[in-house]
């Protein structure tokens, strides 16, 4: 049987050898080693593997472009040293990523730390399982900043802080009922009701009043009935969001990329222009300012979200607001 015949390199491939003295030329050391740590990490594409000719043995080929793929690697883990960290940066870059570790880069990210928290609970019923892990996080929260915002916008009441906490770690461990029912949504004398503390905890005060002209507020509905309805449907549970993510394609995932990309880049843009004319903290949006944008996990967890509304059909409303971000001036 006739042997199919070897493709030479290219003029563009490279070996890697070479690809180790290009590192050298930009100031990074590195080893045979750690490229092929770095390959199998999916870090790097694959090589091909090319016959050199008889008695010559074979020689391994990376593709074009893997010189400044490299680069880019190098580069990111002098920020972070971590595989996760590394690859998110790099598909974000749009270097090639295969898309079974673009899944695993996404649930390491968002999923998986999550999970470990509801698995260390010993408790099986979301509910239960977000008092355990709030219990444990409440003695550490000042330590963070974002705990400390949460802190202040509660004005450090314990109970109404852990109430916040608990509401949110119950929507991601799948909890049906947050007991947001309109029978328990009375405030007692002095106390917060599950809106009030919803409401401060996002900061969507002004969101209730701010308006546009004759236009109603952006925000008219409960929120804590819209949280119960969440709830019901696991919009932000781990196990839909696992979901969406294993049956998501290639495409897909790069569409929820582009959308959660523009929905961050609208944010920073809209929000200053609005707390320009209408002060700081307009239409209850004040919690822009404590988001990292550039927070992997963060940004991986809005990812998911968009694939895991559009999967059930509820991105109607997130349209219509990407729609807008498009029509801002860049």
């Amino acid at each position: 049987m006739k042997k199919e015949r070897q493709r030479p390199p290219a003029p563009d491939e490279w070996t890697a050898e070479q690809l180790l003295v290009v590192a050298t030329s930009e100031n990074y050391t590195l080893s045979l080693h750690q490229l092929e740590r770095w390959r199998k990490q999916d870090l790097l594409p694959r090589p091909r593997v090319i016959h050199l000719g008889q008695g010559l043995g074979t020689c391994s080929v990376y593709p074009p472009g893997t010189d400044q793929q490299l680069l880019a690697v190098c580069r990111l883990y002098g920020k972070k040293r971590n595989a996760h960290h590394v690859r998110w940066h790099l598909w974000i870059e749009g270097y090639p990523i295969p898309l079974p570790a673009i899944r695993k880069t996404l649930d390491a990210l968002v999923l998986a730390p999550m999970r470990k928290l509801q698995q260390a609970s010993g408790q099986a019923d979301g509910f239960d399982a977000a008092e355990v892990v709030v219990q444990k996080a409440l003695p550490s929260l000042g330590r963070s900043k974002r705990g400390r915002a949460l802190q202040k916008r509660l004005n450090d009441i314990e109970a109404d802080i852990q109430s916040a906490m608990t509401f949110f770690f119950a929507l991601l461990f799948g909890a049906e009922d947050l007991s947001f029912h309109s029978d328990l949504l009375e405030e007692e004398a002095g106390e917060l009701s599950p809106a009030q503390i919803l409401t401060r905890t996002l900061g969507l005060e002004r969101a209730l009043t701010d308006r546009i002209g004759d236009g109603e507020p952006w925000l008219q509905s409960d929120v804590a009935e819209t949280f119960q309805d969440a709830s019901e449907k696991k919009l932000f549970s781990l196990e839909e969001l696992g979901s969406a993510l294993e049956r998501a394609s290639r495409e897909e995932l790069e569409q929820a990329h582009e959308q959660s990309d523009l929905f961050t880049w609208g944010l920073q843009v809209m929000v200053p222009k609005l707390e320009a004319q209408f002060g700081l903290g307009a239409f209850g949006l004040s919690i822009v300012h404590e988001i990292t944008f550039d927070d992997p996990a963060g940004r991986a967890f809005l990812l998911l979200g968009f694939l895991c509304w559009r999967d059930k059909g509820l991105s109607s409303g997130m349209d219509q607001a990407l729609a807008a971000f498009r029509a801002l001036p860049v």
